[in-house]
């Protein structure tokens, strides 16, 4: 399972993600918010569990 501090990469991102928080939101959705590693943009998703497995 992902945790705060992971750094991930997947098609949601232009370059790795680095984790702040994450929170389960419904059934089957996680609220994702994030810093992009390199250009330490600000990044908020909501992603389903098999998105999550993408990562």
């Amino acid at each position: 399972m992902l945790e705060e501090g992971s750094i991930v990469e997947g098609p949601f991102w232009p370059e790795p993600l680095e984790i702040k928080s994450i929170e389960k939101i419904g059934e089957d959705s996680y609220r994702i918010v994030g810093v992009l590693v390199n250009s330490r943009k600000h990044e908020e998703n909501i992603l389903s569990s098999d998105e999550l497995e993408m990562l």
